[in-house]
């Protein structure tokens, strides 16, 4: 393929913006489709996906993946309430009279995928991480994260309408929203914040099974979980689970049933009728996303098959769409930046022997997957009886409660299944994960922009960047907390911690100085992928200089960085980008593309790019710009269904926002 035209209107703007440079055109003539919330590279190669995994749903041959696909496609226009939802709501108002019969309730509800105010799923021990073990975490919110609950007084009033909406058209019961809406609240303050959620060290909290049995002991009545498998938990918020018992002796039934049934009517409202798949999208694709219409109904219909059997489309979607050899064309590039990353450990100046062997010996420990896993999620025991004459919302409920059995319960304290991936082959999109120490790239992702290009220099500054992006999140501020074999174990040294900590400083502060619709970056939010961005541009650059020993000439350079801006050249709505700015670790696009640029010497001294100094170099109030450069990166110098229960939510981190658009 021929390199990718860039549009110069004003050659003169890279040396003061290079987003704009690159892709300036783009912006000025690209309106967002009104079903989008957001519009760049990732996007337009996710809807290319959705129009192959279209085709495939549609095809009789497709067997499990095409029956479920025309049940959510026929949902879609569905005139009445899921029967299946108001049973689940008789339940509630059947059973539920105090603290004690709503915590058993919670407990009922989270075998059938609704979540109410924590979530239990099985995840690898991270101080033993050849065990999976139960894990708690805080959840169950309506909002999208608990500063909502202070900050944003202006959807206050929607978001309580649209509760007392939801319920109403579910055919539920009366419930007072206002109400509902201050238990939220006052359950929100005892949240850990976004920043406190990335510390592993601050939310790894190990208790033995009948701690929760002794705080909220009805919670396990109906989770058929044997008493050989009530062993060690980990906690995510104690503070949380030890403040709840309290909290609900003193909340009337009335709130405590009304909080139920508006989560179980939010939960299902994409699974039952035309209106409430409306109103859902109203409030959470509207309002908190700016997505001005719905997803046509084909794409709605294909993510919720998606999020039952993801893998049995993607096998099909492997056979059809990704050849052999791109698998072995992307594992060379790999091991060039494998390789870049061990050099750049032995020249690390400022870490000790000792710790340096640490990290060379996590580096060697690296596992790398490409393009679709080995061993795929097993179906088995999954709607035996078919899912002929089902709707959508049963084959959700039913599935709900297999997957809580077999996923969950059945493999508390076994093994990790270490083939098995955390993102189907179809997604565009990577990750790393600390307690495996492997990076994964699907093949959604190995396709252009990202990969395919004649030239090495726009492969590898392009899908190569995303390759050290994962590799270098080995070495963020987080992952560099969990050793080779995946264990959250200290390995350095003190001096060398202070070291790590100075350079990250200044990371944080130089994006925290970036202003985005009027917010400022969360520098401390956004510093793991900071650094992973910074990183893998370094790791790439480090990679093509090996193919140019005599000097890289400055229109290689050049070609190499616009492939990077490609990529990450994005629109998106202010409802969105204020919403990412709030809760997203990851910086916006923009910054993505000027400010990880700022620490990179070859683009600030690359001739056609040096009329003038670069701004974005000198945003950090941590000394001047050369201290900036040299210390931007910590190790170089030297991110619906898949369910909410997912035992990777919390520690997988992925090259872009794993935020599925609200398609309702």
């Amino acid at each position: 393929m021929a390199p990718v035209a860039v549009d110069r209107p004003n050659a003169d703007v890279a040396a003061d913006d290079f987003d704009e440079y690159v892709n300036g055109e783009f912006y000025k003539s690209t309106i967002i489709p009104e079903d989008q919330s957001r519009w760049g590279s990732f996007m337009i190669l996710r809807e290319a996906n959705l129009e192959r995994c279209r085709v495939i749903c549609e095809a009789p041959e497709s067997g499990l993946v095409a029956a479920v696909y025309n049940i959510a496609l026929q949902q879609q226009s569905a005139s009445q309430p899921a029967e299946v939802v108001q049973q689940m709501f008789d339940g509630i108002t059947q059973d539920v009279c105090d603290d004690v019969s709503y915590v058993c309730k919670v407990g009922e509800l989270q075998t059938q995928g609704v979540t109410a105010l924590f979530r239990m799923f099985n995840m690898q021990d991270a101080k033993n991480p050849e065990l999976r073990v139960p894990y708690f975490s805080q959840a169950g919110l309506g909002l999208p994260d608990m500063s909502y609950y202070t900050d944003r007084k202006d959807l206050h009033e929607p978001y309580k309408k649209y509760i007392a909406q939801v319920c109403r058209l579910s055919g539920a019961p009366d419930v007072d929203a206002e109400k509902v809406f201050a238990f939220e609240s006052t359950v929100a303050k005892i949240h850990l914040t976004r920043v406190e959620c990335r510390d592993p060290d601050l939310t790894y909290n190990k208790r033995e099974f009948e701690y929760m049995q002794a705080l909220l002991p009805s919670f396990f009545v109906h989770l058929d979980i044997p008493d050989e498998k009530k062993r060690e938990i980990v906690v995510q918020n104690p503070k949380l689970m030890e403040f709840l018992p309290a909290l609900l002796k003193i909340t009337d039934v009335s709130t405590l049933v009304g909080h139920l049934i508006f989560r179980v009517a939010d939960t299902y409202a994409p699974f039952s009728s035309a209106e409430l798949i409306q109103a859902h999208f109203d409030f959470h694709g509207k309002l908190l996303n700016g997505q001005q219409k719905m997803d046509e109904p084909w794409k709605r219909a294909l993510s919720k098959m998606e999020g039952f059997i993801g893998d049995e489309l993607g096998k099909l979607y492997v056979a059809k769409h990704f050849p052999e050899e791109k698998k072995k064309m992307c594992m060379d590039m790999v091991d060039d930046l494998v390789e870049a990353l061990r050099e750049t450990l032995v020249e690390v100046s400022w870490m000790s022997p000792e710790t340096k062997e640490h990290a060379l010996l996590k580096h060697s420990k690296f596992g790398v997957k490409i393009g679709y896993p080995t061993q795929w999620h097993s179906i088995e025991g999954l709607w035996p009886d078919g899912v002929e004459g089902k709707s959508l919302a049963e084959l959700r409920k039913s599935y709900s409660e297999w997957y809580w059995q077999a996923e969950q319960v059945d493999k508390f304290y076994t093994p990790p299944e270490r083939e098995l991936w955390s993102m189907h082959p179809q997604i565009v999109n990577a990750y790393y994960s600390p307690l495996l120490n492997e990076i994964v790239f699907p093949a959604g992702i190995l396709q252009e922009p990202f990969f395919g290009f004649d030239k090495y220099e726009m492969n590898i500054g392009a899908i190569g960047v995303v390759i050290g992006h994962e590799q270098t999140h080995g070495f963020d501020d987080k992952g560099r907390k969990f050793n080779a074999f995946g264990e959250l174990k200290d390995w350095w040294g003190p001096e060398d911690s202070k070291e790590y900590d100075a350079r990250a400083k200044v990371v944080v502060e130089h994006y925290a100085a970036q202003s985005y619709f009027g917010k400022n970056v969360n520098g401390e939010l956004t510093l793991g992928e900071n650094v992973a961005d910074i990183g893998g541009i370094k790791l790439a650059l480090r990679a093509l200089r090996k193919k140019y020993p005599d000097g890289v000439p400055d229109d290689v350079y050049k070609r190499f960085f616009e492939s990077y801006a490609l990529i990450w050249r994005m629109l998106i709505r202010e409802e969105l980008a204020l919403k990412f700015l709030t809760i997203d670790p990851h910086s916006p696009t923009r910054f993505r593309i000027n400010a990880a640029l700022a620490h990179i010497d070859e683009f600030v001294h690359t001739a056609s790019y040096a009329a003038t100094p670069y701004p974005h170099r000198l945003n950090s109030s941590a000394g001047g710009a050369d201290d900036a450069q040299n210390s931007g990166h910590v190790i170089q110098n030297c991110g619906d269904f898949p369910p909410p229960s997912s035992p990777y939510s919390s520690m997988v981190k992925s090259i872009s926002p794993w935020t599925p658009r609200c398609s309702s």
